[in-house]
């Protein structure tokens, strides 16, 4: 495409092609997904697994977590509150279209995005500070060689292709966890 966003006269371009050059949340699905039809999308559901005591849930139909006892990985603060508690994508979905992501289909993607090992439970302020970031511009306060090894497997596990200079930083992030 030219810059302004027009095509030369008399060319059009596909919906697919259109699709392949913008990053969309919708590409993966339309939110969290509740695979096993149980009314818990992935985040409630990841809520229940990982919450260190029994959760208490918006009503008796079990689908929304309201309190349990999280510790976070990115401070180590105990949160008891779902409400201060985002699922974050450990390798952001952003993040992951533009290194490879864009060519999945989106069944790939939608798994990509409800993979519950591709998701941590932290407070939303943090998460929101990492936004789209990987661990060569973001690393959390606490849990800094955890969380870049978990991304790497995330990376490994998917195929992503980090750039050559994300590829180096987090190698030597990597390679001061082992001193």
């Amino acid at each position: 495409m030219q810059s302004g966003g027009r095509l030369p006269k008399g060319t059009k371009a596909s919906q697919e092609q259109i699709n392949a050059q913008v990053y969309s949340r919708g590409h993966y699905g339309s939110g969290w997904a509740d695979d096993d039809g149980d009314c818990q999308n992935t985040r409630h559901e990841v809520l229940a697994e990982r919450s260190t005591t029994p959760v208490q849930y918006k009503d008796e139909s079990e689908c929304i977590v309201v309190f349990g006892r999280w510790i976070s990985p990115f401070t180590n603060e105990v949160i008891q509150d779902a409400r201060q508690l985002d699922a974050d994508h450990i390798v952001p979905l952003s993040w992951s279209w533009q290194r490879g992501a864009d060519k999945w289909s989106d069944q790939k993607r939608e798994k990509f995005a409800n993979d519950p090992s591709n998701v941590l439970i932290v407070e939303s302020s943090l998460n929101s500070s990492k936004s789209d970031k990987g661990p060569d511009l973001w690393l959390p306060p606490k849990g800094r060689c955890g969380y870049t090894a978990r991304f790497t497997r995330i990376v490994l596990k998917y195929q992503l292709q980090p750039n050559p200079a994300e590829y180096e930083k987090i190698k030597n992030i990597l390679e001061r966890c082992k001193g």
